[in-house]
């Protein structure tokens, strides 16, 4: 018999997502307030800044990725192996970082494209300004790209060639079998994958604090107007934030609908058979030169360039370009940050971060796990919301959540003297944050996993705990550690739920970067560098999690075989081709809401 234990942690949990957003709601703002600021001149703007950036960036992501994916999956496009990996080095960059890229290169008077473009051509306006809805924009691009092609590369492997095969044999190009039969065989993965996209990018605060910073810029969304409303108004205007946080809720549980809708409407879609054939590989001929071009600009434009800026940067005395830019390279700026005691907070700074990573994905792997079981596996009453309420953490932005964590703390002194300025007050937040990431990895995994197996433990004479730690953990092991990792990346990444929350002894990396950043621009040469240090210590991380805890990025026919498992002399046989391992589910999950 099932105990009691999940649904209490699982109810647990639910009480305390919502108790911030309920008072943040209810003491905070007054219907009159949310009236005054609907009617305020410039929330159309507003809105549309937050919209616009957010579909134009995620649905030109999503169509590179899908492009890219089916490239790579489905031709005999030359280097497909590293081809395949080369997307997975995005997650190694944070938002604020990139943003910061894209303003060394694309700012409006020193953005190094810019300068470059201006002294080509002789003319006196730039290529490109970043600080605008389409730099907003075209930072989406590349920050949803590596997101979506982890979905999409999914539902491109996973998809019946039969129907192409047959339109080939018909005579169709290959282009024209894309169009016709492909595309509509991709479209709910496509409908759910932007949907996604949407909200992430909608809420995403990074960014466009980034490129508000400028004085000509027009860059303000609903997360950027929340922030000044507290962080820049003398008194804050807690009930003006919470006011837009009520509208920015809205837009983004519209959003999370219409997510849930197509997830359901894409189960009418049935693009894999029982027993699939073999892919077929389609021969580009002498186009797969030219597709292979296509794929690492694609690359370029969502990666190497704003890693390569960001390297080359911190390698510089300072800011400046010009024929002995070469001449000036040292390590000077790793010195200064490292000893000099201006920068001595970039030490608490790193350690908080790795340890708030850290704990969050221990804790979000924990306890959604609990809550997942709860979602598949459990019989009590209700259970089935959950499903639909594990949902709503996707529609609060980051910029939200910290906001009624911030007035819920300060609304109660008591408390908060034991919480507000630690570690601690970060980690709940991004706990309840990243819960839902969790537990739709693990349910999927869940999924597989028969009744049988409990039944057997309970006929055995075996508590439910001790079933859970023998049987369900084991099988669940491969899950948990990739819900981990997940988490532990969008942690050590996260900007907007934090900076509300941070003081000087819970100082994270990336309010270290956004005070650098928003303080003096002399300091350029030092963000670079911490940046820098930033995506080194995310990528070392994302190899300690392939090669040691064996999280396999991209799921393949056979599992991937970790350090741990080689010490311990487990021998994985590989599995049927048809059968997807764990994570590969986990992955689909992630990505239908399953």
């Amino acid at each position: 018999m099932a105990s009691k234990i999940a649904p209490i942690i699982a109810i647990a949990f639910a009480i305390s997502f919502v108790t911030p957003l309920i008072i943040l709601i209810v003491t905070a703002t007054s219907p009159s307030q949310v009236i005054k600021v609907l009617g305020q001149p410039g929330l159309p703007g507003i809105i549309w800044t937050t919209i616009y950036p957010a579909a134009l960036g995620g649905g030109l992501a999503l169509a590179f990725a899908t492009i890219y994916a089916w490239l790579v999956y489905r031709t005999d496009i030359p280097g497909k192996k590293i081809l395949s990996l080369l997307p997975l080095l995005g997650l190694t960059m944070p938002s604020v970082v990139r943003g910061i890229a894209l303003v060394f290169l694309f700012a409006p008077r020193s953005g190094v494209i810019n300068i470059m473009f201006e002294g080509i051509f002789k003319v006196s306006f730039p290529l490109f300004n970043i600080y605008s809805n389409n730099g907003l924009a075209l930072a989406h691009v590349a920050g949803a790209f590596p997101f979506c092609y982890l979905l999409m590369s999914v539902a491109v492997r996973g998809m019946d060639s039969s129907l192409e095969e047959s339109s080939r044999l018909a005579g169709s190009s290959v282009i024209s079998t894309f169009r016709r039969i492909s595309l509509p065989l991709l479209r709910p993965a496509i409908i759910t994958t932007f949907f996604v996209t949407l909200a992430v990018a909608a809420a995403n605060f990074d960014y466009p604090y980034i490129f508000g910073q400028s004085a000509s810029s027009g860059v303000n969304t609903l997360a950027t107007a929340i922030d000044s409303a507290v962080s820049e108004d003398i008194p804050p205007q807690y009930g003006v934030a919470a006011s837009y946080s009520l509208i920015y809720l809205a837009f983004t549980f519209i959003i999370v609908t219409f997510y849930i809708i197509s997830i359901k409407r894409g189960f009418k879609y049935t693009t894999v058979s029982g027993n699939p054939p073999p892919q077929t590989i389609y021969s580009l001929q002498k186009w797969k030169y030219l597709a292979l071009v296509l794929c690492l600009g694609i690359i370029t434009v969502t990666w190497f360039i704003e890693a390569f800026i960001v390297a080359f940067v911190s390698l510089l005395p300072n800011f400046a370009f010009d024929a002995k830019t070469f001449a000036h390279i040292s390590l000077s700026n790793y010195s200064l940050l490292f000893f000099s005691k201006s920068y001595s907070l970039f030490w608490t700074a790193l350690k908080n971060s790795i340890w708030i990573a850290a704990t969050v994905g221990v804790a979000t792997a924990f306890i959604g796990t609990f809550i997942a079981y709860v979602v598949v596996k459990s019989k009590f009453t209700g259970a089935k919301v959950f499903e639909y309420f594990n949902t709503i953490p996707f529609a609060i932005p980051g910029i939200v959540y910290g906001l009624a964590m911030l007035w819920t703390f300060t609304s109660f002194p008591l408390i908060a003297k034991y919480v507000y300025g630690t570690t601690w007050l970060l980690v709940i937040a991004l706990v309840i944050t990243w819960m839902p990431y969790t537990i739709r990895l693990t349910a999927a995994s869940l999924m597989q996993i028969p009744n049988s197996m409990e039944e057997a433990a309970s006929m055995m004479g075996a508590r439910w705990m001790r079933m859970f730690r023998t049987i369900l953990l084991p099988l669940l092991r491969v899950a948990v550690l990739t819900s981990f990792t997940y988490v532990f990346l969008d942690t050590f990444r996260e900007l907007g739920i934090v900076i509300l929350l941070v003081t000087p002894q819970s100082y994270t990396l990336t309010t270290f970067i956004a005070d650098l950043f928003t303080s003096s621009a002399a300091s350029f040469n030092i963000i670079a560098t911490v940046s820098t240090i930033m995506m080194i210590t995310a990528a070392a991380f994302v190899v300690f999690a392939s090669e040691v805890l064996g999280v396999n990025f991209l799921a393949s026919s056979v599992r991937k075989q970790s350090v741990i498992d080689r010490l311990l002399h487990r021998k994985q046989e590989p599995e049927e081709k048809e059968d997807r391992p764990l994570e590969a589910l986990a992955t689909v999950g992630a990505a239908t809401g399953a």
